[in-house]
């Protein structure tokens, strides 16, 4: 028997609604698993859309570190002639509050890290040590970090993750068998 897997637009739109509705998140994964009978992607599914007084606490952050990214970017539009197109990407990511996907932050902060450590080396090698590469390696190595912690904490305050426990249950042949459920913290 071929089972097809649900289309996750509809389970996402679901329980967006659900939630705004004042549900928590384990009433609204609870309803959609048993609807839906695909418990881990309702699980994976619900992680990411951040309860209302998530959205609420953490909204504030979200505006800063867009504003952050917005200044990031004219700033490397400007001097550098170059790289803006990384930060524009996250803006799009972080205006859209695509929570699942602020790990591109991270990679994406990495990759200026080693950029802005190569090209500080290889200029400190030519030209010595001078004010502007002092300038240039105290601010670029801040902000570079600024946007791998974003990556890596953003995430877990709006979105947490849930916690997976082992339950018995009874089949409908009347074995008993284990199945993996999901808890979701309250906010």
């Amino acid at each position: 028997m071929i089972i097809n897997k649900p289309d996750k637009r509809i389970i996402r739109e679901l329980a967006k609604r659900k939630l705004k509705a004042g549900k928590s998140k384990q009433e609204v994964y609870e309803e959609l698993s048993e609807q839906f009978n695909f418990r881990n992607e309702v699980a994976e599914i619900v992680r990411f859309i951040p309860s209302n007084e998530r959205k609420k606490k953490y909204e504030k952050w979200n505006i800063v570190y867009l504003v952050f990214l917005s200044l990031l970017t004219l700033i490397a539009f400007f001097a550098f002639n170059f790289g803006s197109l990384w930060y524009i990407f996250l803006i799009a990511l972080v205006a859209s509050k695509q929570y699942k996907y602020y790990n591109w932050n991270i990679f994406i902060g990495v990759i200026s890290l080693i950029s802005i450590l190569s090209v500080a080396l290889y200029s400190g090698m030519d030209n010595g040590i001078t004010t502007s590469w002092i300038i240039m390696v105290a601010v670029a190595i801040p902000i570079t970090l600024v946007l791998i912690f974003a990556g890596i904490y953003l995430p877990k305050f709006i979105t947490p993750n849930y916690r997976e426990e082992k339950e018995k249950y009874t089949n409908n042949e009347g074995n008993e068998r284990l199945r993996l459920v999901h808890f979701f913290d309250k906010d």
